[in-house]
């Protein structure tokens, strides 16, 4: 799995600098879309965080972040879908881990081949520690998901944020990312 694993510590810069858009494109409907910009990482942090991919051992200390995520599931169950995304090629998950806390956050891209898209990638999920917000894990893991896709020749980075979690919003767009439009996601169980 590719990537730059390594520390972000209290005021380090991660350069992460993407290819804008041609102009007047925004982006596609529903996702948020990488601009340009440098992203300082001004925030305290507790220590360093450390990112690597994620290990099957590692898998049931998701759990509580999950419920974070506001998806739940068992440790068996997440380590079900770990073993599928394994299987399939163009998945990466990491986590951000701390000495003191042990994981803090973790983040799932993957390559998204479309017909009407440009070679993208997307954020397919990101979440941190409520305890560890606001210190530079969820930069440190949009920057890894952006060395991953840029290392697969990947053009946009997206990803999709629930219209209710406004302080994410916040966070993707002061990262350079732009609301592309607002749409509807449609589910049926089968």
């Amino acid at each position: 799995m590719g990537g730059t694993h390594g520390t972000l510590g209290h005021g380090a810069q991660a350069s992460v600098g993407w290819a804008a858009a041609a102009p007047g494109e925004r982006g596609v409907s529903g996702f948020l879309q990488r601009g340009c910009a440098s992203v300082p990482t001004e925030e305290p942090c507790m220590s360093p965080v450390q990112l690597r991919p994620l290990r099957p051992s590692d898998v049931p200390e998701l759990v509580g972040l999950c419920e974070q995520l506001g998806w739940p599931a068992t440790a068996p169950e997440l380590e079900e879908r770990f073993e599928r995304l394994r299987a399939v090629p163009g998945q990466a998950v990491f986590v951000a881990e701390r000495e003191a806390g042990g994981i803090v956050g973790w983040m799932h891209v993957q390559e998204r081949p479309a017909l009407h898209l440009p070679h993208t990638a997307e954020v397919a999920a990101l979440v941190v520690d409520a305890a560890h917000r606001g210190t530079g894990c969820g930069r440190a893991l949009m920057a890894e998901a952006e060395g991953w896709a840029r290392a697969r020749g990947c053009q946009m980075l997206m990803l999709r944020s629930s219209s209710h979690r406004e302080a994410a919003h916040r966070f993707y767009e002061a990262l350079g990312y732009e609301r592309a439009s607002s749409s509807f996601k449609f589910t049926r169980t089968l």
